[in-house]
């Protein structure tokens, strides 16, 4: 059978071979919501193998169409992309631009005390193995120069790629600039055994002291896993502005609250098609997924549950597109933003239709040239005017408002942690 591993975030990661797993016999229905488990070893292992089809029966752990938490850690993009980011280590600040930015939980970084790594190193017999680790470690001003000064020990600091979850958007090279650190090199066997080795070691590593860890210098939550509550092996595009906004509200959120108190509400659209593609999902959080247009009063109904049971701590995030939320939704939010209650609100506002192929919403800017508007002689683009959500959202009274971008990174986790 398919042997589960930890990952740095507490989900579920799969050996790369396995057996074939007896997927014929019925199973006995009990009290569980669901044997997490024989999920990911039948059904999961089904699917990465491509005989789920075939070979899944239509039992009770299937036709409810529930999946555990952090199945998304099982998916392997290996074999996406022609390239994988490759790291110098000379060059690394450890300014974790990379790490924020990635869309995928692909690229990771964590600080190790001196005595920790150099003991860990000590216990790799192969010399070659040994030196090639240790140069994937920086002395950088930030753990090191700066801890001696202090009399504290200093800590390496070291960034590592997750060659199943990388889909080469190279989206970490841009975000790491004129540091140089990061390049993308031509995948081969070599090359993917190897960076499976090096992330293999970093999961080894225990987490970074919380010492480590300036509360103040936000870009620096990832170093904590308790912020990594997006695991990756969501089906979306490369690159994805998108999944980079999840995860980083997932980890602000993570961060100051704990894993335990949070919880997502997703309008459908492009944010529930690549996170809920039956089995994978990469969230460490409750998710739940309703209609297109009632996104903000499912959140409603959770939320009046929540402060039934006494979870009024408990912090609730209705996650939708521009179409879900400007659109088609907009009534719904609304009555949702005149409520008061404890709900936070993330628009995903890409412009368009992201999910159906690119059609212009109300969200599209005048004169912008999309399907359904295209910019020619007849129609000069998109004739409307924006539909501005922040300025009809701030009418609504004892409602914050903040309008962001994951390329400013400080203002996007104050706005969250507002």
């Amino acid at each position: 059978m398919i042997q589960p591993t930890e990952n740095v975030a507490g989900a579920p990661a799969v050996a790369a071979t396995a057996p074939v797993v007896d997927r014929s016999n019925k199973r006995p229905i009990t009290k569980d919501v669901l044997d997490v488990q024989d999920f990911n070893e039948r059904i999961v292992g089904a699917y990465n193998d491509g005989s789920a089809e075939m070979e899944l029966p239509a039992d009770h752990s299937t036709l409810r169409s529930l999946i555990p938490a952090g199945t998304g850690a099982l998916r392997d993009f290996s074999y996406i992309a022609p390239e994988i980011p490759l790291l110098n280590s000379a060059n690394c600040v450890a300014c974790m631009d990379c790490v924020v930015e990635c869309p995928d939980t692909a690229i990771l970084g964590k600080a190790v005390p001196k005595s920790v790594l150099e003991a860990e190193l000590a216990k790799i017999e192969n010399v070659e193995d040994r030196e090639h680790l240790s140069k994937q470690f920086a002395k950088t001003t930030k753990f090191w120069t700066t801890y001696e000064k202090r009399g504290k020990e200093p800590a390496y600091f070291g960034i590592f790629i997750d060659p199943t979850k990388c889909k080469g958007c190279a989206e970490c090279v841009d975000a790491c600039g004129n540091h140089g650190a990061l390049s993308m090199l031509m995948k081969d066997t070599g090359i993917l055994k190897t960076s499976q080795r090096d992330f293999n070691f970093y999961l080894k590593l225990p987490e970074t002291p919380k010492e480590y860890i300036n509360e103040k210098l936000l870009s620096d939550m990832m170093l904590a896993e308790r912020s990594l509550l997006y695991v990756g092996g969501a089906g979306s595009c490369m690159g994805c502005g998108e999944a980079t906004a999840l995860r980083m509200m997932l980890a602000a959120t993570g961060f100051q609250y704990g894993k335990e108190s949070v919880g997502i509400v997703n309008s459908t659209g492009c944010s529930t098609v690549y996170a809920s593609t039956y089995p994978y999902n990469p969230y460490l959080v409750p998710w739940t997924n309703s209609l297109f247009e009632n996104g903000p009063a499912d959140a409603m109904g959770v939320r009046a549950r929540w402060d039934q049971m006494g979870w009024g701590d408990k912090k609730l995030w209705v996650v939708g597109g521009d179409g879900a939320m400007l659109d088609i939704g907009f009534q719904s939010l609304s009555r949702m933003l005149a409520s008061g209650m404890n709900i936070k609100v993330l628009i995903l506002d890409t412009q368009v239709y992201s999910n159906t192929g690119g059609q212009s919403s109300t969200a599209t800017f005048k004169a912008q040239n999309t399907k359904f508007s295209v910019h020619g002689k007849v129609i000069l683009g998109k004739t409307e005017r924006r539909k501005e959500i922040a300025q009809i959202a701030m009418m609504h009274p004892n409602t914050f408002v903040a309008q962001t971008s994951c390329a400013m990174s400080n203002h996007f986790y104050k706005s969250i942690m507002a």
